[in-house]
């Protein structure tokens, strides 16, 4: 009898499970520190209720956000298309990792959003400079207008992703991270937030903070407009057959992003604008997809199936090239 519990915890995936719980407990530690509920007004209760305002405060927002409904929406919606007009065959698709994983990544994301304010705000602070050149403009409650406001906003984000994303690929300190997102081999709709909590740690150095030192946004005033550079960027990931022929430089189709996640050698560090192709265009990384080319995706040698090894990935990646760097530098 005294070997089943044996046998069972050789079957449990204890790497996955201690994933889970690392990315739960930093999410839980963030809320706890930075989202507070509690009205200022009210005499401050004990710290049991203040952590209690400041979950009720986090999940509320991450409702009213439609975050992990616009997940599970999008990829019902990408299985659909996927299923009807398939870029190609991907019979290993780890899309029963992908989902999970994006869903503890995007509670993650909305816990440490105030920190990755602060931290903007405390740069452009002891700088001195905020908002340079002021894009906002009254929308008059104008859908043209609110649709203009999308588009600013959207053309501003993707130049900063442009640089950020192509110093993922061409920075090796960086690109150890990004490899999880490029290490799907079925590229399909939930790839998109197959990304490692690590990038998303840097994001107040490369975009917010350089986005807020020179740009005054405009306002969100109708949020599903807002939200269509957000669903558009699952469509690109989506394993469909749909490009825009001589329109490719305009706007970004699931197959010009598939090239960006090509095996294929000639395709690498190519098309990293997640939207707009142009500055990929301006900056010399497009390349202009061929009719019917919709190549496989994945890194050579590189595969993550489980919780463990997405989580994983990066810091055994840096294990060893600091093991690398400290033989070389004993030679």
């Amino acid at each position: 009898m005294l070997a089943q519990p044996r046998n069972l915890a050789r079957r449990l995936p204890w790497g996955s499970i201690a994933a889970v719980f690392a990315l739960l407990a930093m999410s839980a530690l963030a809320i706890g520190f930075s989202w507070n509920g509690v009205d200022p007004d009210e005499p401050a209760g004990s710290l049991s209720d203040q952590l209690f305002s400041s979950f009720a405060d986090f999940f509320g927002n991450l409702y009213d956000d439609f975050t992990l409904q616009i997940l599970f929406g999008m990829a019902l919606l990408g299985f659909a298309l996927e299923r009807l007009i398939p870029a190609r065959e991907q019979p290993g698709s780890n899309r029963f990792l992908n989902i999970p994983y994006s869903a503890l990544v995007l509670v993650f994301v909305g816990a440490i959003f105030p920190f990755q304010m602060a931290i903007a705000e405390a740069i452009t602070g002891w700088l001195g400079i905020h908002n340079i050149f002021d894009l906002n403009f009254d929308i008059h409650g104008s859908i043209a207008l609110v649709v203009l406001a999308m588009l600013v906003e959207a053309l501003v984000t993707d130049f900063f992703f442009y640089w950020f994303h192509r110093c993922q690929h061409t920075v090796s300190v960086l690109w150890q991270a990004h490899m999880l997102h490029h290490s799907d081999m079925a590229l399909n709709v939930t790839t998109t937030h197959r990304v490692h909590f690590v990038e998303h740690l840097l994001t107040p150095f490369f975009m917010i903070t350089p986005i807020m030192l020179l740009f005054e946004l405009p306002d969100r005033t109708i949020y599903w407009i807002a939200l269509t550079p957000t669903v558009w960027s699952y469509i690109v990931h989506a394993n469909i057959r749909v490009g825009f022929g001589r329109f490719w430089w305009l706007l970004s189709s699931p197959q010009y992003h598939r090239i960006h996640h090509s095996i294929r050698a000639e395709h690498r560090n190519k098309n990293f604008a997640v939207w707009f192709p142009f500055y990929d265009v301006m900056f010399g990384t497009a390349w202009r997809p061929r009719p019917g080319e919709f190549p496989e995706t994945g890194i050579d040698g590189i595969e993550v199936s489980n919780m463990s090894d997405a989580f994983m990935l990066p810091f055994t990646r840096w294990w060893e090239m600091g093991k690398s760097l400290g033989k070389k530098a004993r030679i």
